[in-house]
């Protein structure tokens, strides 16, 4: 069986909630976000092949393989290649100016990202056998589209202790009737909850907090607190709005 005929048994449906347009000059009302079914890593996906029989072989083993074979793409990402992994290819990229032919690369002002470009495979397999079904509106109340750390420059990625990020969505404003807590919160998959102390931008679509020096390493989902709802309007109660995908503190 080919690789695009395996892929095309796997393939489901996108759940999706529609949320306000808030582009100007907007000719329709909504635009749709996916509902995250969960976060999931190399372990789960394995087991999941292996459960479907897609993967054959020992547990162990194909983790172990996968994480080698991962470890290698990014040493010759690195190295300057452009790697195909058939459905998607990846390649490196530089980003920042120079202002001379003579200046060297600068950590400071420069950068290193991946560019992930999707393969002629993988489009076929979207158009032709992924779904979206729309669940109707979304939960009004506020939502967080992604999340910039400045001191890395990456969206969606990773938390810089002590450095500031940019939580953009809606309806994010840090605003409350003095009976709840409100604030920016991070949540560790051990249950450890560390509260912002310094926020410089608290707008309904955008909040610039810093985040807090003694982050351990690991995976953090951000939430934010809030009764805001609209101009002067609160909620009764306050309700966390939280971050679509987990972060990384690196150690």
């Amino acid at each position: 069986m080919s690789p695009f005929n395996k892929v095309k048994e796997l393939a489901h449906t996108i759940k999706a909630r529609l949320y306000d347009n808030n582009l100007r000059e907007a000719k329709s009302k909504y635009v749709a976000r996916p509902e995250i079914e969960g976060h999931i890593g190399i372990d789960e996906v394995i087991d999941s092949g292996i459960a479907r029989g897609d993967i054959i072989g020992n547990s162990w083993d194909a983790k172990l393989h996968v994480r080698g074979f991962l470890r290698e793409t990014v040493r010759l990402l690195l190295a300057g290649y452009s790697v195909n992994l058939f459905y998607f290819h990846l390649s490196p990229s530089i980003t920042g100016t120079f202002d001379s032919p003579h200046e060297p690369f600068d950590k400071k002002k420069h950068g290193i990202t991946i560019r992930f470009y999707i393969q002629g495979t993988l489009r076929r397999i979207i158009e032709e056998e992924a779904r979206v079904v729309i669940q109707g509106l979304a939960n009004t109340q506020g939502f967080i589209e992604k999340i910039y750390d400045i001191s890395s420059g990456l969206f969606d990625e990773v938390l810089t202790p002590g450095h500031s990020i940019r939580i953009i969505g809606s309806r994010l404003k840090l605003l409350g009737d003095g009976t709840e807590e409100v604030g920016v919160f991070f949540l560790n998959a051990l249950g450890q909850r560390f509260k912002t102390l310094e926020i410089s931008t608290n707008k309904a679509g955008l909040l610039m907090v810093r985040v807090p020096d003694n982050l351990p390493a690991g995976f953090y989902t951000v939430g934010v607190v809030t009764q805001y709802l609209k101009g002067n309007k609160l909620l009764k109660k306050a309700h966390v709005i939280s971050s679509p995908v987990r972060l990384e503190v690196k150690g």
